[in-house]
């Protein structure tokens, strides 16, 4: 297999590679989730791409992954049981199947965007093996350089009601204002008490000698890394969200399979994987 996939194929290919790292995690006895589709997803392109990062580089970002769709699973299913949050939106939803592996609340109505040919590609495949969701799902096609926010409420989406968003392995290979203009998107179509998660690197992701391997690989793969968020909680808040941020590997993003050192994020110069969650206050 050739690694010199070219912009959109690139990031379409990342979305394969992590199917197969779910297919992987559910194929273990004490699996944190359980993915039966992941692997059809991943095809081959996923299972080469994950071989060839387990080869060179190990298997710590695998670990990192399976931690965060972990958290991303129980920080939906809290929204949407506790909170009663009905709208679910996943930007840049890639292969992710929580549509149909999640057991939603009755009434949830869950969008998932990203560019068309990959959802039309993973519709194809999830309807040759029968696949039914647990919930209303739509698919929506766009590109999330222009503007989609009619077409989001065009397919049925309310910025009146309660929302919540999932932006999950998206913003780091985004520049930065297109990073800052995606979360304004957000949250012109959140209403207050509305929720958002995303999972961000900070800046010595991109400049720490221990991190250098990984993002000289993703340069190579022409899926580079573009974007920092060292704290998630300001650029939040000057949006009007109250966020909690956590790094892997922390007590809530742990579930017994982190087993490296954590650094409290106050020491600094360490390369770090932050997961945000965050709720809309009102206006």
């Amino acid at each position: 297999m050739s690694y010199n996939n070219s912009g959109k194929e690139a990031l379409a290919a990342t979305a394969c590679w992590t199917a197969a790292m779910r297919a992987n995690e559910s194929d273990h006895v004490d699996s944190l989730f359980h993915d039966p589709w992941a692997n059809l997803l991943a095809g081959q392109v996923g299972r080469d791409w994950v071989d060839h990062i387990s080869t060179k580089l190990g298997r710590a970002h695998e670990i990192g992954l399976v931690v965060r769709t972990k958290f991303f699973d129980d920080f939906l299913l809290r929204a949407t049981t506790e909170h009663l949050v009905r709208q679910v939106v996943t930007v840049a939803a890639g292969m992710d199947t929580r549509g149909f592996r999640l057991a939603w609340p009755a009434q949830t109505r869950l969008f998932e965007l990203d560019q068309p040919e990959l959802l039309a590609h993973k519709e194809q495949l999830l309807s040759s093996v029968g696949a039914f969701p647990t919930c209303w799902r739509q698919t929506i096609g766009v590109d999330l350089r222009d503007s989609w926010s009619d077409t989001l409420c065009q397919a049925g989406f309310d910025p009146l009601q309660h929302s919540v968003w999932l932006l999950e392995g998206v913003l780091p290979y985004l520049p930065e204002p297109s990073v800052l203009h995606l979360l304004d998107v957000v949250t012109t179509l959140s209403a207050s008490g509305s929720w958002l998660g995303f999972n961000v690197v900070n800046h010595e992701a991109l400049t720490s000698p221990w991190a250098r391997p990984w993002i000289e690989f993703l340069k190579k793969l022409d899926a580079p890394w573009l974007s920092t968020m060292d704290e998630p909680e300001i650029v939040l808040a000057e949006r009007g969200w109250t966020a909690t941020v956590v790094q892997s590997g922390e007590e809530s993003a742990n579930f017994g399979r982190w087993p490296y050192p954590v650094v409290p994020r106050s020491v600094l110069g360490y390369p770090r994987s932050l997961f945000a969650i965050a709720t809309r206050m009102p206006d």
